[in-house]
């Protein structure tokens, strides 16, 4: 086999379950489109979740998505997109949300001004009509 030759590729699809750091399940969340790309040890998952229920979470527990379709060696980040989301109002001076895939979850980091940052939580979703969307890139 050739050094240039692609010999470890794979496409597919993976099924997200919202959870908060306690495993509190959410009951229901409609997912559009949850999506990975494997090369080598490199995996990128894509995720747009909608009308996530807060019902079963913990208001205080961080939100985590389990699911990731290979486990995580080290760690990923990559940027996210919040819909229908209220940050507490400890969160008044919010700069950015980032997703951070560890393990087998990925969870998210409000991130503020003042270079401190928190984990979304359960509270912090409107029941059935937060979303979010995200792409993370991980080594396997």
């Amino acid at each position: 086999v050739d050094a240039n030759t692609l010999d470890d590729y794979e496409e597919g699809t993976w099924t997200p379950v919202v959870k908060d750091d306690a495993n509190n399940t959410s009951p229901s969340i409609t997912h559009n489109h949850s999506n990975y790309t494997k090369i080598g040890r490199m995996v990128t998952v894509t995720s747009e979740l909608s009308s996530i229920s807060s019902s079963g979470l913990s208001s205080t527990g961080d939100v985590r998505v389990y699911g990731l379709p290979f486990t995580v060696n080290g760690y990923g980040i990559g940027p996210v997109n919040m819909e229908n989301v209220d940050y507490k109002d400890s969160y008044t001076d919010t700069e950015s949300v980032t997703v951070l895939a560890i393990s087998t979850f990925a969870y998210f980091r409000v991130n503020r001004n003042n270079g401190g940052s928190q984990g979304l939580e359960g509270g912090d979703l409107n029941s059935g009509s937060s979303g979010f969307s995200f792409t993370v890139t991980y080594f396997v």
